[in-house]
């Protein structure tokens, strides 16, 4: 399985809306979104927090996962919520952003 290319985060980065991280999430699994530790996970991105649900191969995988959700500049903090298992569920992966509510 293939690794994404890491980039260095810096130790207090500039705030990044969640738009662009989301995108930047997107850039960085887009060629692995079709591998099978990825096709069953779904990103949620909220004030900079990814929230990770979905099922991953093993834990081995899910590990590898994290580890390159929290290399993604502008990435606060990784919320683990996928679970390994033994038997491959498909899903098509997503990535979801929450607007914040503005008063017009």
């Amino acid at each position: 399985m293939p690794i994404p290319q890491l980039t260095l985060v810096p130790r207090n980065p500039p705030r990044v809306s969640d738009k662009d991280l989301a995108i930047r999430i997107a850039s960085v699994f887009q060629s692995d979104l079709a591998q099978s530790y990825t096709s069953g996970i779904h990103f949620f991105v909220e004030d900079g927090d990814v929230i990770v649900k979905g099922f991953v191969d093993n834990s081995a995988n899910q590990q590898l996962l994290l580890f390159i959700l929290k290399q993604v500049p502008g990435v606060r903090r990784v919320v683990n919520r996928s679970t390994p298992v033994k038997a491959r569920v498909y899903y098509k992966a997503r990535i979801y952003y929450h607007a914040p509510n503005r008063a017009a």
